[in-house]
């Protein structure tokens, strides 16, 4: 059974990038892409049911992204159609 803290991670960690970035309000809430994963990662093995190659295709989609972002995520990355689902 996933938890209740996690039951949408894509929404969780868009508040998290909300509340977190040092971004000027109305640009991309952008956070350095380690303080991203560490949160994302904790709160999916908390969830228990993210299979580990959906974990791998994440990070391995986001480093790629957070390498043209000077490391930093925002929800536009991983809201983007192409990035696998983060539950």
């Amino acid at each position: 059974m996933h938890s209740n803290v996690t039951q949408n991670l894509t929404e969780t960690m868009k508040v998290v990038c909300e509340a977190i970035t040092e971004e000027p309000d109305g640009c991309d809430a952008m956070i350095p892409y380690m303080h991203f994963w560490d949160i994302y990662s904790f709160l999916a093995r908390l969830d228990g049911g993210i299979p580990a190659k959906q974990l791998r295709d994440v990070e391995e989609y986001l480093i790629r992204k957070a390498n043209k972002n000077v490391c930093f995520i925002g929800p536009r990355d991983f809201l983007d159609p192409q990035c696998p689902p983060l539950y």
